[in-house]
């Protein structure tokens, strides 16, 4: 009997809670259910919760996450080191526990054209970090990440490039996975040895705002989405052909060119339409 978690990371904004979504709707084995008005976080465990000093999750409660069902949902940002994640306060070392946890697990990686996650990750911190809705979106791709090394660019291509070197990792493509819903939950079923249940439609659907969001948590047990919803009438996407620069995708293609190419992102798809 197959009854190990599964894992899925990826860098933020790139489509990660519309796997675990995807995971409890298509595949009974990972559907797990919380008490009304719980954070959506108690329907998969959040590896950066056991190392926070912000909003700590006891063992107790992990434990309790991870033997709800046969295969529980394990969610990170971490790189695949498990050296930093995308915020220093919770950037602290794994219990030796959940590293032997995460390293029995079926483990996804989600990806997503840079370009998006760089547009959604700056409209994501922009509540939060006023300095960076002040930012251009070049000045928010070359700004330094926290760890003092690497700028936001550099950081989501250490964090692909690491998890991807990773032997058993499955790969997901966030545009593939909205495209071809069916070949992806094929592939995923593969990868863990589990059947998808094929609903239809596929993909959950999406919730469109903060207060969407917030309805589904009290009044449903098995929410349909676990999203975070940006702020989007304070801070309103931006689209990377008229917020960017000719100098913005200079560096872009510098910095990321080869990883997108390997993923099979053009790095000259946006200049040309």
């Amino acid at each position: 009997m197959n009854t190990k978690p599964i894992m899925v990371a990826s860098h933020p904004r790139s489509g990660t809670h519309l796997v675990l979504d995807v995971l409890r709707r298509q595949f009974p084995t990972a559907r797990s259910s919380r008490m009304f008005g719980k954070p959506l976080d108690h329907l998969y465990l959040n590896i950066e919760r056991l190392t926070s000093d912000v909003r700590p999750f006891s063992d107790d409660l992990a434990v309790k996450i991870l033997s709800a069902v046969p295969n529980p949902l394990i969610k990170t940002h971490y790189l695949a080191d498990f050296s930093e994640t995308w915020v220093a306060e919770e950037t602290r070392e794994l219990a030796d526990k959940w590293r032997k946890t995460v390293a029995n697990a079926h483990m996804l990686y989600v990806h997503r054209d840079p370009r998006d996650v760089m547009v959604s990750y700056k409209q994501f911190l922009s509540t939060h970090h006023p300095g960076v809705a002040e930012m251009t979106l070049g000045q928010f791709v070359q700004h330094a990440h926290w760890n003092g090394r690497d700028t936001m660019l550099e950081w989501w291509v250490r964090h692909v490039e690491g998890w991807l070197a990773l032997p058993a990792i499955m790969s997901i493509g966030y545009r593939e996975l909205i495209s071809d819903p069916r070949t992806t939950l094929r592939a995923i079923g593969a990868h863990i040895g589990r059947e998808p249940d094929m609903r239809e439609p596929f993909l959950p659907k999406k919730v469109s705002s903060i207060n969407q969001s917030r309805l589904g948590r009290l009044l449903s047990r098995t929410p349909a989405s676990t999203a975070i919803i940006a702020d989007s009438k304070r801070f309103p996407a931006q689209d990377w052909n008229t917020a960017s620069t000719p100098d913005d995708a200079r560096y872009m293609r510098e910095i990321a060119g080869a990883v997108m190419e390997r993923l099979g992102y053009d790095p000259e798809e946006y200049q040309r339409r």
